[in-house]
């Protein structure tokens, strides 16, 4: 619920600044997304945490799961500065962004793609 509030307030105040200094506005938003991730900090450490215990359950390598929680990351990371940038007036460069992350997903996921390789070439 705090983080709600606090993203109501960051807006109505953006929604003011917007039309006297919008750099500001920017500036506020980008701010205001700071100190919401960091208030998530310890959820986040949790969520980890949870996760790995999870594996561990399984019987899955905890290994695995970090490329996993990393393009998970990426795409979250790359959506919110893909929206900072629209908001900004800057599509084109939210676009470019948003194919940057896409990269990085990939990249992160090739261990992945080799393990799931290597099994299907252990049945075959």
């Amino acid at each position: 619920m705090e983080l709600a509030a606090a993203a109501l307030i960051a807006v109505l105040c953006g929604a003011v600044l917007k039309k006297g200094v919008p750099e500001l506005a920017l500036v506020l938003t980008l701010g205001a997304g700071a100190v919401m991730l960091a208030a998530l900090s310890d959820e986040l450490w949790s969520l980890w945490e949870g996760l790995r215990s999870l594996a561990r359950s399984a019987g899955l390598e905890t290994g695995l799961l970090g490329p996993v929680v990393r393009a998970v990351a990426i795409a979250a990371v790359t959506r919110v500065a893909a929206e900072v940038c629209r908001d900004a007036g800057e599509g084109g460069l939210a676009s470019l962004l948003e194919l940057g992350g896409t990269v990085l997903i990939l990249l992160t996921a090739i261990p992945l793609m080799e393990l799931v390789l290597e099994g299907i070439g252990g049945i075959l």
